[in-house]
């Protein structure tokens, strides 16, 4: 009988102490950014019906950090950037930053090519502790667009050209 109840424990314990490592713990990812483009009429600019709208096969994505741009190719099951068309049938070009910061606030530069000779900078703050990550701040071409303190706001920012 001692042996059976000893036994129980050791199990126990060690079931405790499995559902208590941290890698049992979740990740929640908030760090998407819808970004609105609008001419100076008012008009959406990712709107194919919009004169002049931006081709969505043109636009390219690019990292920037230290200084060196890369290009972001999505890939297969993973997309850092989509042209969707949302809310209020409203389009967007969708922003996920590179994540995989360190814990604390990490800032995240991506440059978006509209066609050529026509750039916005975009710089996101991420905020990370042990399991979740979100977008506390956006800035578009060194202007604040979106601070995070109002958490229940989305985050849209708008550019006009």
């Amino acid at each position: 009988m001692r042996t059976t109840l000893r036994t129980a424990g050791i199990i126990a314990i060690i079931i405790f102490m499995i559902s208590c490592s941290k890698e049992n713990f979740s990740t929640m990812k908030d760090i998407g950014v819808d970004v609105l483009v609008k001419d100076k009429s008012g008009n959406n600019l990712l709107d194919p019906t919009t004169v002049g709208y931006y081709n969505h096969d043109e636009v390219k994505l690019f990292d920037i950090e230290n200084g060196v741009r890369t290009p972001v190719i999505n890939t297969s099951g993973i997309s850092r950037f989509l042209i969707v068309t949302g809310d209020n049938n409203t389009t967007v070009l969708r922003l996920f930053p590179r994540d995989g910061a360190p814990k604390g606030e990490t800032v995240r530069t991506n440059s978006i090519q509209w066609r050529a000779n026509d750039e916005d900078v975009i710089e996101s703050t991420l905020t990370s502790d042990h399991n979740s990550s979100h977008c506390s701040k956006v800035k578009c071409n060194g202007t604040v667009k979106y601070d995070g303190h109002d958490a229940a706001a989305r985050r849209v920012i708008e550019i006009i050209k």
